[in-house]
């Protein structure tokens, strides 16, 4: 399993997250071998919050982080 690692600020922008991780999984997910393994660890850090999401593969982690990239873009025009 491959590990994708970021601190997001708690609240909205951790929800926000979370909710692309759940999104990119209904996209991408659908070949995912171990689809029970795909997870996201929080460790809260006061006004951080530590996110670790463990995917299938390389590939996948770099399409997540792609992902995740244009989601916060396309929020910050909102």
């Amino acid at each position: 399993m491959f590990r994708f690692e970021i601190d997001v600020a708690s609240g909205r922008e951790a929800e926000r997250f979370n909710t692309a991780v759940y999104r990119f999984l209904e996209i991408h997910g659908s070949g995912a071998d171990g689809l029970e393994l795909i997870k996201i660890d929080t460790c809260p850090a006061g006004p951080v919050e530590r996110k670790t999401v463990t995917l299938w593969s390389e590939e996948s982690v770099e399409a997540f982080q792609s992902f995740w990239d244009r989601t916060r873009r396309e929020l910050a025009r909102a």
